[in-house]
């Protein structure tokens, strides 16, 4: 049986000096290209097959980082059974070896394929629910994030805080600077906002120059705090190193507010939030839950 094209590479870890010239020999009449040396492969991540007559080093925790996943070689071992694809009894023939190392050679070349189909496949995944320019998570994201958090924290005591931030005069940058300025405010508003988010929150750009932030576990009664403290570092930031000085505003909201009974609700009380912020003159942070008081204390004093 010959094996598939290109031609495979074999390395020949045999104690026995005249068993591994005839099996060597056999195995190039088949169409493998064979080695007795590591060093005589062009890279260890070129290897399809190790052909062993003992426990193989290369499987252990000293080389474990050797090959990558997509490109670790298939296992024969002779006359040993331990870890290896095939295990062969040590007095194989020629032809029995070369039949093993013919059909494995396709098993690992297949196995190979597969898991390259599937990096692939994440790395489109990934792609998919990743903003280009700032490496944040898009909208796509953003929506599974929040939906998957919000089912996560029902029922439970953990607290959830939804925050949207918008850049305060971006595009009057825009139209000032150019569109490379304004695409480097929104890098350095994704890098501000990457480095503050913690294992379990989430930050995505939502779109033109508006961010999202879930903070998980946060204190009810510091999220204000920690929401203007994140705010007021990108206000910073920007500042000093956008093309133009710009400063943020943001909006929050808290999933144990009793008014927020969905993810819906919670994200359109905080973009209502930072629609305040806005009028309040930008630069800002505001509470959803301290929006809804000021709109109820100004409801009843026009009733008095």
């Amino acid at each position: 049986m010959q094996p598939t094209s290109p031609q495979p590479n074999v390395y020949l870890d045999i104690a026995d000096t005249e068993r591994r010239a005839r099996w060597a020999l056999c195995l190039e009449r088949a169409g493998f290209r064979c080695c007795a040396d590591m060093s005589e492969t062009t890279s260890p991540m070129s290897l399809d097959l190790i052909l062993a007559d003992h426990p193989v080093p290369l499987l252990g925790s000293t080389a474990e980082s050797a090959f990558e996943p997509t490109t670790e070689p298939g296992i024969i071992l002779v006359g040993h059974e331990a870890a290896g694809d095939l295990c062969l009894p040590a007095d194989s023939t020629d032809r029995e070896i070369v039949l093993a190392c013919s059909l494995l050679v396709q098993v690992v070349r297949l196995r190979h394929e597969r898991r390259h189909e599937m990096q692939t496949r994440n790395t489109l995944l990934r792609l998919a629910l990743t903003d280009s320019l700032t490496g944040l998570g898009n909208r796509r994201a953003w929506i599974e994030a929040l939906n998957m958090r919000w089912a996560a924290a029902r029922g439970t005591r953990v607290s959830l805080c939804l925050t949207v931030i918008d850049l305060d005069g971006f595009k009057r940058l825009n139209d000032l600077f150019g569109h490379a300025a304004g695409d480097r405010a929104l890098e350095i508003a994704g890098e501000v906002l990457a480095a503050e988010v913690r294992r379990d929150d989430f930050v995505a750009r939502l779109g033109g120059d508006e961010f999202g932030l879930l903070l998980v576990g946060v204190d009810p009664e510091s999220t204000a705090a920690v929401v203007e403290r994140v705010r007021a570092k990108l206000s910073r930031r920007l500042s000093a190193e956008a093309a133009a000085p710009l400063t943020a505003s943001a909006g929050f909201a808290i999933a144990t507010d009793p008014e927020l009974p969905c993810s819906d609700s919670l994200l359109a009380a905080a973009d209502q939030a930072l629609q305040a912020a806005k009028r309040l003159g930008r630069d800002r942070a505001v509470s959803a839950s301290a929006l809804a008081t000021a709109v109820a204390c100004g409801a009843a004093s026009a009733t008095r």
